[in-house]
């Protein structure tokens, strides 16, 4: 695969007989090539081309190829691609320091054709290994810094679970699939039942104490396990009643959903208290039917005055359907009869949490105009 990838060689020799042959030489091998007669512009053409070898001369008028090697090592986008000095310079010193500048071979003027291209077939297959060495490396090192994070976000979520299951205000039990075994409790569910987490895990759920109606558990119990063979694996919002510690019964909202826990198929159990919320809406619906049934005129609006809600009565007195007037303001029904200030002295007392009571003279939808007395 890597002898098969295109080798691009740039010369820089400002010898247009030397770029000749060479460029003879290297074109019988398919080699794509390219040139430069001075070290500017083979910089240039090193930073767009991004040959595989660089074949750079030293003796150039201008910058000479000490420079110019020099400037290609400290460029990031330069520095990985092998040099190799052709020079007629044939001292140790120059040999020296084209090494020290980051070189990977001298070549020594005039040439051996068949050196330079073992010379750089050697390069080039080495430079291709390592580019392929370095590349896998930077993938390990990708592979491990994501499995870092997969670690420590797996951590996270741990932490986060066990932080969410024995702080939760809602009451949360873990049991086995098979059999019902409870493997683990939140605090909140041995507040419930009075017990230690010790003196429930092992039990079975059905053995807990504090089901009105044991069937009623077994019969959500049931359901989940259909689901989960139906690769539903969460099951939510049964209403189920339990006995608090004081045998008071506490109407219960429960969810379930399939977990692994110590890679054994478990029901993660919630829990969440809403008899409050169930006696409240009873009591909304006893509020609800007495608006409705009241012989007084109800409305009601949101804090920025426009009505939410009118019952039977007001449809009645104001000749309004409740279509008509909700999203609307009640000043529907003024007739002027009070001023801005009048309302401005109403505004001011309702804004600091006092009722408001006095008559209106209101207007009816067929103009009819009728007394009122309120109380806001």
């Amino acid at each position: 695969m890597l002898e098969s990838a295109p080798i691009t060689i740039l010369m820089i020799d400002d010898s247009p007989v030397n770029l000749h042959v060479l460029s003879k030489l290297m074109q019988q091998l398919d080699w794509q090539i390219l040139s430069a007669i001075n070290g500017e512009e083979g910089i240039r053409k090193a930073e767009e081309g991004l040959p595989d070898v660089i074949l750079l001369d030293i003796l150039m008028p201008g910058m000479d190829g000490f420079e110019v090697c020099r400037q290609l090592k400290n460029n990031p986008k330069t520095d990985h691609i092998p040099i190799i000095f052709m020079s007629a310079l044939t001292d140790m010193e120059s040999t020296v320091k084209a090494l020290e500048l980051g070189a990977v071979d001298y070549i020594h003027k005039p040439f051996q054709q068949q050196e330079v291209i073992a010379r750089l077939n050697a390069q080039i297959k080495l430079h291709k290994i390592s580019r392929a060495l370095e590349e896998k490396n930077l993938a390990l090192e990708a592979q491990i810094q994501a499995n870092e994070k997969i670690k420590q976000e797996l951590t996270q979520s741990e932490a986060n679970f066990s932080i969410a299951f024995n702080y939760s205000p809602d009451c949360i039990f873990i049991h086995g699939r098979q059999g019902g075994v409870i493997m683990d409790v939140n605090e909140r569910f041995c507040q419930l039942n009075e017990l230690t987490k010790e003196q429930l895990v092992g039990s079975s759920f059905l053995d807990l104490l504090l089901w009105v109606n044991p069937e009623q558990y077994q019969q959500f119990y049931q359901q989940e396990l259909k689901q989960a063979d139906t690769k539903i694996r969460c099951l939510q919002n049964w209403e189920i009643d339990v006995y608090d510690v004081a045998k008071n019964i506490r109407t219960m909202l429960i969810s379930a959903e399939m977990i692994k826990f110590n890679q054994i198929d478990c029901l993660l159990v919630v829990m969440r208290d809403i008899t409050e919320r169930k006696q409240t809406e009873k009591q909304l619906q006893v509020l609800s039917q007495a608006c409705e049934q009241s012989p007084a005129s109800i409305v009601i609006t949101d804090v920025e005055g426009n009505i939410t809600y009118v019952n039977p009565k007001f449809e009645v007195i104001s000749g309004y359907r409740a279509a008509e007037v909700l999203g609307k303001n009640p000043k529907i029904l003024k007739s002027g009869d009070k001023s801005d200030q009048d309302y401005k002295t109403m505004w001011h007392q309702l804004s600091s949490g006092q009722e408001w009571q006095g008559e209106f003279y209101n207007r009816r939808k067929d103009g009819e105009l009728y007394w009122e007395k309120a109380s806001i």
